[in-house]
């Protein structure tokens, strides 16, 4: 009896033994894991850093060429303090370990997608059918239980709620840049779910800074065939014509 129980003792810490030797490989492989993706993100976000460096570096120069035009430079200053304050976050989403493959929802929205490709501070996605690009800063890493919940939203009645409530028309005038463009990058994506071909952006001409922003920022977006103004008997430079494709 003693022997035998000697015996059940020694499979049980053989086996404890195998279990910590097993743990402690799985362990050493998720650190290893854990390391590459921060180094991969951390990669990004110092990209992002010498993005903004280079801009601050090329604001200064038109300061100072500017001189002592003070309504110049404090258009310099605000467009630089706009480009910084958007490069924060996206450096924190950056490294919170967003990659391509990860299922994300878009912040605001029931729109769930798989992130399809990475581009500096923003990600392109395949929402269904379509592919849209949105900023790292506007997305949030869901699980695959959550996202089969949040793809409820092609049920009609959300559906119709999203058409029912939508406009293809905005004015972002008088908006901050940022607000604005985050505002514009919702709005496309709900667009694109509901089928709409055509938006119509009211921006003003005042400085023409917001209206530069909003082309530099779509510029390149997937999901727009062309972006024109509107005629000049309808308010010229002053309103955007956004065609998606």
């Amino acid at each position: 009896l003693v022997s035998q129980n000697q015996a059940e003792l020694s499979q049980k810490l053989a086996d404890a033994k195998s279990i910590e030797v097993e743990y402690r490989m799985l362990k050493e492989s998720l650190d290893v894991q854990k390391k590459d993706i921060m180094a991969q993100a951390t990669a990004q976000a110092n990209d992002i850093i010498k993005s903004a460096n280079k801009e601050i570096e090329k604001t200064i120069r038109e300061i100072k060429e500017a001189g002592a035009d003070k309504v110049k430079t404090l258009k310099v200053r605000e467009k630089l303090q706009a480009q910084v304050s958007s490069d924060i976050p996206v450096i924190e989403k950056v490294l919170s370990n967003l990659k391509v493959g990860d299922t994300v929802q878009l912040n605001n929205t029931e729109s769930v997608g798989e992130i399809i490709e990475i581009k500096r501070d923003k990600a392109i996605l395949q929402v269904g059918a379509m592919t849209t690009s949105t900023k790292l800063q506007n997305l949030t890493k869901v699980g695959a239980q959550h996202a089969k919940k949040v793809k409820k939203y092609i049920s009609s009645s959300s559906y119709n709620e999203k058409q029912s409530s939508f406009k293809s028309e905005k004015d972002i005038r008088g908006m901050r840049t940022m607000d604005a463009l985050n505002e514009i990058d919702t709005w496309i994506d709900n667009a694109l779910i509901l089928g709409v071909g055509s938006l119509r952006v009211l921006h003003g001409k005042g400085n023409g800074i917001l209206r530069l922003e909003l082309r530099r920022h779509l510029k390149g977006h997937p999901s727009i065939q062309k972006i024109t103004y509107e005629h000049v008997d309808l308010g010229g430079e002053g309103i955007s014509i956004i065609e998606l494709k």
